[in-house]
């Protein structure tokens, strides 16, 4: 169902207004209207939000529009099997969480499964949202770790175990490492046709719902480098940026345009790019789908 740029910005202001003037709910909780705007989305591409043709083109939204949203981000989250912590939409619907469930429909297994998140009435948060991760190490491309060496296949999953742990430092989930079959991400070396291609990895669905495990591949037919002084790409950036699509972002940024020179994000290899900046664009895209890891509330 489409619906037109105006009326998505009317129907996120209303439902704002409505949020803010709900004392059960933290104003400091809410998100600003840009990040609403495209969890509505969501809901209009992957929910129950049927919005009825003659109000889709309106360019202002009335209180029939404004109810249809909120049943369906209460259908939504009855059914979804992860709230994506503080960001757009688990921020949206702090109002309607069942404030003694958990948030589950089913633990992490052979099909993938979803993180599960408890929510904690007493504190008002959330806790981080749990993300098992499986390595193949065996699989891994080569790494030169300098003087024609090569990194041994412990150390090359240590280097993506330190990429994954960089998010970790700047959202709210916690990356645990663990077998294939409890895995929700899995990172392996595959011969991509492209041989162009260094690495890639299937994006998080800002659903929130995992259908399948997501993998994250590097491309066996390059040979990696441990520093951006041996001339080649540096599986440690890579890594990072690859695992910035795994949580669900990619080379557009929110605003429409395109991640640029000195961002994660940016589509081409920076070799220098190996750390992400705690104040920057990527750390507050990847903080508006996930929220803030605790120890910067």
């Amino acid at each position: 169902m489409s619906i037109s740029t105006a009326l998505l910005t009317s129907l996120a202001s209303r439902l704002l207004e409505r949020w803010r003037g709900d004392s059960s709910i933290d104003n400091s909780h809410l998100p600003v209207l840009d990040f609403l705007k495209p969890g509505l989305l969501q809901l209009i591409e992957f929910s129950d939000l049927m919005i009825p043709a003659n109000l889709s083109n309106k360019a202002a939204a009335n209180d029939e529009l404004i109810g249809l949203a909120i049943d369906a981000i209460k259908s939504f989250q009855r059914r979804a099997n992860i709230l994506l912590e503080d960001g757009f939409m688990g921020n949206m619907t702090l109002n309607f969480l069942d404030l003694n469930g958990r948030c589950k429909d089913g633990e992490a297994g052979a099909t993938g499964g979803t993180p599960i998140v408890d929510f904690n009435p007493s504190t008002g948060l959330r806790p981080p949202v749990q993300i098992f991760v499986h390595i193949d190490k065996e699989s891994l491309p080569k790494v030169v770790r300098g003087n024609n060496q090569f990194e041994s296949n412990d150390a090359k999953a240590m280097l993506i175990e330190r990429a994954f742990a960089k998010w970790q430092e700047l959202c709210n989930v916690i990356f645990r490492f663990d077998a294939e079959d409890k895995a929700h991400i899995i990172v392996f070396g595959a011969d991509l046709p492209n041989t162009k291609t260094l690495a890639i990895a299937d994006k998080w669905p800002l659903s929130g719902t995992l259908s399948s495990k997501l993998t994250l591949r590097f491309n066996r037919n390059h040979t990696f480098v441990r520093s951006h002084e041996l001339g080649a790409p540096v599986f440690s950036g890579t890594a990072i940026h690859e695992i910035g699509h795994s949580l669900g972002l990619s080379h557009k940024r929110e605003d429409g345009q395109m991640a640029g020179m000195g961002e994660i994000m940016y589509e081409f290899h920076q070799p220098k790019m190996i750390s992400i900046d705690r104040d920057g664009v990527d750390a507050r895209r990847v903080q508006a789908i996930w929220g803030l890891p605790p120890e910067m509330r």
